[in-house]
């Protein structure tokens, strides 16, 4: 197959998130099946081409695009990215299968080429963001309220919707209003690790990554260290991803140095955005993971932690529950408890044997559920299923 993968995060100088770790893993997953592969990345300014390990990346620079309807002109930035792919797309029409984020809705235009087979991918959409922050008391810009509606219509115009966990498939059946013989699921798949981290010994360190925001359960997070400190006050913790405002004026990283006292700030390493292999040397010298997050369609970091052979904590909800095994690969907690979050991290730190064990645990379960071939193939398969149906 002639395959297009769109992703705006994926940039010449740097890629970020997890839509574009997912779109490169995809990518090359595909490739080495024996498809031609297209990623459709971003440019700032010109047009761009580069290949490597099989996999042809396109960064394209945004038209010039201004929406007349009102709401619409709103989003101009994401409409451009877009009309940039529908663009690109109708001018170069030898791709089988495209394939779109819901995020932004980059598949708004293109899904309305009619000779063009679309799939969009369900990550986390702003439905679902947008829900979290008014739980939290944030209010929620009118930007993001009509993304809800343009990654809405993109999804129902797309031939298939896939899912990456049951929870993101039912969000596209129960809010989105897809039909479920439209949805196809297939779990990430992730890189392999050479061996476990040995997660033994007295000195733990304890790792968050991920940006710092509602979703991702930075809140509860700030709430549990101190209660872990109080039992294990020499517990380092180390929070890696960008950071984002917790009101306005003022981040995350800065509400923590406001509220927190000395000795707590003192065992805790902000550590910002980093670039993967950067991310993995911090993930090599970790012990635990603690990933609160309060929604994931799929749950990367959660997967990544356990491929180090982390015991991970975390909270019971949506997908998380379908990469870590409560009890065996790491401890899951009431979603929202941050006593309970604090209780089990402490846990695992007083008992290390339980430690050694889960992280085994989470290692073997990672090399078995989510390897990168398997979401391949998983994915060809819902591919040919869709070009079959359309023939």
């Amino acid at each position: 197959m002639r395959i297009a993968i769109a992703c705006a995060d994926i940039r010449p100088d740097e890629s970020q998130g997890g839509i574009a770790v997912y779109t490169k893993h995809l990518a090359r997953g595909l490739a080495d099946r024996g498809h031609e592969v297209t990623v459709l990345g971003k440019a700032e300014h010109e047009l761009e081409v580069k290949t490597e390990g099989g996999v042809r990346t396109v960064y394209l620079p945004n038209v010039r695009y201004i929406h007349p309807h009102p709401k619409l002109g709103l989003l101009t930035a994401k409409l451009a990215r877009s009309k940039t792919l529908a663009d690109y797309l109708k001018s170069h029409p030898g791709f089988e299968v495209v394939e779109f984020p819901v995020w932004d809705a980059e598949g708004w235009h293109a899904t309305r080429i009619r000779h063009l087979r679309s799939v969009v991918r369900g990550h986390t959409p702003h439905l679902v963001v947008n829900e979290l922050a008014r739980s939290a008391g944030q209010s929620v810009a009118k930007l993001d309220r009509v993304a809800v509606a343009l990654e809405r219509a993109a999804a129902r115009r797309a031939h298939l919707y896939l899912a990456n966990s049951t929870s993101s498939a039912e969000i596209a059946v129960n809010r989105f209003g897809i039909q479920a013989n439209r949805v196809a699921t297939c779990l990430h798949g992730i890189p392999g690790q050479p061996a476990p981290n040995d997660v033994s010994g007295t000195n733990v360190r304890v790792l968050f990554v991920g940006r710092l925001e509602v979703r991702k359960g930075i809140a509860e997070l700030f709430k549990a260290i101190p209660r872990i400190l109080a039992k294990h006050p020499d517990t380092r913790f180390d929070i890696v991803g960008t950071d984002s405002w917790a009101e306005p004026g003022l981040t995350f990283e800065q509400l923590f140095e406001r509220t927190m006292d000395q000795t707590t700030q003192m065992q805790v390493a902000f550590h910002g955005r980093l670039p993967g292999e950067q991310i993995d040397q911090i993930r090599r010298q970790a012990h635990i993971a603690l990933l609160p997050s309060r929604y994931e369609s799929f749950g990367l970091v959660h997967a990544e932690a356990l491929s180090f052979g982390l015991p991970v904590v975390a909270f019971d909800i949506s997908a998380t529950r379908e990469v870590v095994e409560d009890g065996t690969s790491g401890i899951l907690v009431p979603d929202g408890d941050a006593v309970s979050l604090a209780n089990a991290v402490s846990q695992l730190i007083a008992d290390e044997p339980m430690r050694v064990e889960m992280g085994l645990a989470a290692f073997d379960a990672a090399t078995t559920k989510f390897s990168i071939g398997a979401m391949a193939e998983c994915v060809e398969a819902a591919y040919f299923r869709l070009l079959r149906d359309a023939s």
